[in-house]
């Protein structure tokens, strides 16, 4: 199994030098010919390593601490930060919230708002080519400082507004934003030194859990949901790792690939040997249609893959001793997943989700999880799964609204709907045992 390094670990939104996972507290920040000076020896510096020179330099300004949430917001209504990518819609949100990876009441996009004021040091504004940078920045400044400038390197070669606003699930947005934040992160802690690197590994899925446990030690990042939180640092921490994986066997060709060939999701940034051999994960992106006739009164409501980071916050929202028996070793066995939704005309929701394993036993052990996690939301045991002939079953008589049926290596869902449609849905989804 792959080490897993100490952290805390350098992590930042994109186009935004963030808190380090540290509570390390520094004096206040240089003057503007100060910063200036800082950041022309940072650029030959980066020049040099990345072996390329700048078209031209990005502005850079300081502003005091206070304009942080005012300024960010306004970036991000315009485009220039990369937030809304990350913050779900009120459907994903929707999804979040009937799956159990929200706590009822619980809304991730406000969750981010709060974690975005705490954590910006610095932005580098795509359009205008400026960076900010704000006057209560630690000792980690030239590092938010030159993870700023890779950023503005990056713009000159790749359209970030196009790559970052092309249609993409939000899985699949999380690969883009682990190659830019991972080699912003990585060129910059080699340009400045920094001493906190994670260095060049192969990390397993647990991972997972020991990010989230660090995440969780900082004061201000202590109520983070982990729906929230591994999302914005998944992306710089495995990110990082796999730019430093990259550079090693490649150097600045291997960086290069990189960005032009962005994981796929969080499966290729959690495991960089399936970046490396390009394995997809199992996908069912199809129509209602092709899973079943919804019942009379149901509409669809959207869809989408929730992917393996994000399902990693199911136990961690819940029980944590859960999370670390599932996430610890070789975690969950997550290979793939597809979560359609549907609501009727009160608007209450019902969902079917789909997954895939690495084998029959990880399916097995998700589908236990996952009914263990149910009880603990509904307050209430439940009934003990049914071994049936080729699968196993979990299911609650009479009331029918709760289904889980774990077959070779994949795993159906199905909550919201009565027990007709469910076994339904359970034999239209599984049409062949794999």
């Amino acid at each position: 199994m792959a080490r897993i390094l100490p952290l805390p670990l350098m992590a930042t939104l994109l186009f935004c030098g963030c808190a380090r996972l540290s509570t390390q507290a520094g004096g206040p920040l240089a003057p503007e010919a100060r910063l200036k000076a800082e950041a022309d020896g940072i650029r030959e510096d980066l020049e040099a390593f990345r072996e390329r020179k700048f078209r031209e330099l990005p502005r850079i300004v300081q502003l005091p601490a206070s304009a942080k949430c005012s300024v960010w917001d306004s970036a991000a209504q315009i485009g220039w930060v990369a937030r809304k990518g990350l913050e779900p819609s009120s459907s994903v949100d929707a999804i979040f919230q009937a799956t159990g990876l929200i706590r009822p009441g619980g809304n991730a996009s406000h969750q981010r708002e709060r974690m975005d004021c705490v954590v910006v040091k610095a932005m580098f504004q795509s359009r205008s080519r400026r960076i900010v940078v704000f006057d209560d920045s630690t000792v980690d400044r030239r590092q938010s400082l030159a993870h700023e400038m890779v950023h503005a390197l990056q713009s000159e070669k790749l359209n970030l507004d196009t790559m970052l606003r092309s249609r993409s699930e939000p899985d699949a947005f999380l690969g883009k934003l682990g190659a830019l934040e991972g080699e912003a992160d990585f060129v910059a802690d080699r340009v400045v030194g920094a001493a906190s690197s994670p260095g060049c590994v192969d990390p397993s899925a647990s991972i997972l859990w020991t990010l989230d446990r660090s995440i969780h030690a900082v004061p201000q990042l202590a109520e983070t949901p982990p729906i929230v939180g591994l999302p914005v640092y998944s992306p710089n921490v495995l990110g990082q790792r796999l730019a430093c994986l990259l550079y090693a066997r490649w150097g600045a060709a291997g960086l290069d690939t990189l960005l032009n060939r962005p994981p796929r999701g969080s499966f290729q940034l959690i495991h960089p040997t399936e970046y490396l051999k390009d394995v997809h994960e199992v996908d069912w992106d199809t129509a209602w249609s092709g899973i079943g006739q919804l019942p009379a009164g149901w509409l669809p409501a959207g869809q989408m893959r929730i992917g393996e980071v994000r399902l990693a916050a199911l136990p961690l929202t819940w029980d944590r001793n859960l999370a670390a028996d599932a996430l610890r070793g070789e975690g969950l066995g997550w290979r793939g997943d597809r979560i359609w939704m549907a609501r009727d005309r009160e608007g209450r929701a019902a969902y079917v989700w789909r997954m895939s394993f690495s084998n029959p036993e990880k399916a097995t052990e998700f589908g236990r999880l996952w009914w263990r996690i149910l009880s603990i939301r509904r307050d209430r045991n439940l009934p003990a799964f049914e071994k049936r002939r080729r699968r196993s079953m979990w299911f609650e008589p009479g009331r029918g609204t709760h289904l889980v049926c774990a077959k070779g290596s994949d795993v159906l869902v199905s909550e919201g709907f009565d027990s007709l449609f469910a076994i339904k849905i359970q034999k239209s989804a599984f049409p062949r045992p794999r």
